[in-house]
């Protein structure tokens, strides 16, 4: 059964080092790949793999543009002047690690909450409780080291996924789905049954994806995709991204800029000083690719100042790829992006101490400065005439009662299981008769409005599509992603860890800005589900290494 998908693999792997090397494709037939198999196909799909990420390395190295990149960074680190610190000292590592420690989203969360001018009900509020709960549980476990996996358990799993499989006829797929996952995850924990297991479930959601049953499939994609990255021990990959960490923010900065011109250009206006109607919904999301590259490009600067002792001129930079990319965010009119770039900027620098403790506080009162001028600028343009405090506390007691609504819709197991957060692929969304939007107007078709869309709390659809327990099982694995990857922080080095930190402080910044909007958006999703990968990857390179 694993023939196909692995056939299939490698024949992507081939064309991919035959593109790179302008030469004519090798292909595997299907047909006779299954005399050799599934342990030699795996093999050769690992070594196909180690052979396109080798050229890639090597082909970076020596490209043009790498070359400019690294000089122009050079030459701004010689002749650009230093910004000396406003305050007697950088941020003390101990309030650093406060500043930027998991559960300050609970601290954010519970601020939010005060903002509301009034309550929800009782099952919101306790699922409220129980989901920030959860995400200060997960922060906690990421701290517990799991046992081995005995070889007595994987028989006892082998029994189990094979018993689930044999009481389809009785009790359902869905339900058999459910019950195989558990003795999966066992198989795919092992040392000696791991990389397997990830092939085999990744094929058979493959399987169910290409039949259509994306129920039964998703489980089991996701399951085997995180198994295979957690099992794969090339240092390759991670080796690729840290040898060229700098060059690659400055290739994010680069396109995201070349996108945001492109979006510009198509309305031939600025949209927050006008309306963002018009505006290309894929120009824009690779527009977002600028802030990304902006706040990794400033963990560069502060890795290279670590090593070389340039603050002062790593600080500039800093400076400098920051204002670039709040202006033109700013320019867009999308409030998210401009707080994500300030917040996430101000944990990379603080992690590295190129801000002192005044400027962090200073920093703290520019984003509620910030987010309230552009909260102004939305009212005029939309028309709605109120102070910036009245918009603050009706918009969030709106969300909060969209939330209320949504909580008790899905109950204790979810109403619509899954589809929310499909809505925002947009294949997925247009296979939903008359529901073909964006996952936050989804929320809004439920909560009884058309043509708009509602935010509902980061928690509302999980609560729509998953219920309470869905809510509290997915905060959990939130607060455990979190902690697992800034501990990550400290077990490497070089431009690897320049990379851990900044996505330590995209996914917190993200969180905190999505505990009003949500984390719905396509591109949020693969930053957050790439992060958890990266995670489990170079966890396991670092404990062989």
């Amino acid at each position: 059964m694993l023939e196909q998908p692995l056939v299939a693999a490698l024949n992507a792997a081939l064309g991919s080092v035959a593109r790179l090397r302008g030469a004519p494709a090798r292909r595997i037939d299907p047909e006779r790949a299954r005399m050799w198999g599934v342990r030699d196909l795996g093999r050769w799909c690992g070594s196909a793999v180690d052979a396109v990420l080798g050229y890639l390395d090597t082909a970076t190295e020596r490209s043009a543009s790498r070359a400019a990149a690294m000089r122009m960074i050079a030459a701004g680190e010689r002749r650009l002047p230093g910004i000396p610190l406003f305050g007697t000292s950088a941020t003390d590592s101990t309030i650093g690690a406060r500043l930027t420690h998991p559960l300050i989203f609970v601290v954010a969360f519970i601020a939010f909450l005060g903002l509301s001018d009034h309550g929800v009900s009782a099952f919101a509020f306790w699922s409220l409780a129980a989901s920030l709960a959860a995400f200060g549980v997960g922060v906690y476990a990421a701290r517990w080291r799991l046992p081995a996996v005995p070889d007595r358990a994987i028989w006892v799993a082998g029994a189990g996924l094979a018993l689930a499989g044999a009481l389809v006829p009785l009790v359902g797929a869905d339900v058999a789905t459910k019950l195989s996952l558990l003795p999966l995850a066992v198989l795919i924990l092992s040392g000696k049954t791991g990389m397997w297991a990830s092939a085999g479930a990744a094929a058979l959601g493959y399987t169910f994806f290409t039949q259509g049953q994306i129920t039964y499939g998703a489980p089991y994609l996701a399951l085997g995709v995180a198994g295979a990255a957690h099992n794969y021990r090339s240092p390759r990959l991670s080796g690729l991204l840290g040898r060229h960490a700098a060059f690659l923010s400055v290739v994010l900065m680069a396109v995201g800029t070349l996108y945001w011109v492109l979006a510009i250009a198509l309305v031939g206006r600025i949209p927050l000083l006008t309306t963002r109607e018009g505006l290309s919904p894929l120009f824009v999301m690779r527009s977002h690719l600028l802030p990304i590259g902006a706040i990794l490009f400033i963990s560069v600067m502060g890795e290279r100042a670590s090593r070389q002792g340039t603050h002062a001129q790593a600080r500039t930079l800093s400076v400098l790829a920051l204002s670039f990319s709040l202006l033109l965010m700013a320019l867009l009119g999308y409030r998210t992006q401009v707080l994500l770039t300030l917040l996430g900027g101000i944990i990379a620098m603080v992690y590295w101490q190129l801000v002192s403790t005044r400027e962090v506080i200073a920093s703290g009162a520019a984003l509620a400065a910030l987010f309230g001028v552009m909260t102004v600028f939305r009212t005029l343009t939309t028309g709605a005439h109120v102070g910036v405090l009245e918009s603050l506390s009706v918009r969030t007691g709106l969300t909060l009662d969209i939330y209320d609504m949504m909580a008790s819709l899905g109950g204790y197991t979810g109403f619509t299981k899954g589809q929310a957060y499909l809505a925002s692929i947009t294949d997925y969304a247009t296979l939903m008769p008359g529901l073909a939007y964006a996952p936050r107007r989804y929320v809004a078709v439920y909560a009884g409005a058309r043509g708009i869309s509602m935010t509902s709390t980061l928690l509302g659809p999980l609560a729509l599509d998953f219920g309470l327990l869905g809510s509290v099982a997915a905060m959990s694995l939130l607060g455990w992603m979190t902690a697992r990857t800034k501990g990550l922080v400290s077990a490497v080095t070089g431009g690897q860890r320049s990379i851990v930190v900044a996505l330590y402080a995209l996914i917190l910044a993200y969180l905190i800005l999505g505990i009003e909007t949500g984390l719905v958006d396509y591109e949020v999703l693969l930053l957050f589900g790439g992060t958890f990968l990266y995670m489990l990857h170079l966890r396991r390179v670092s404990q062989h290494t």
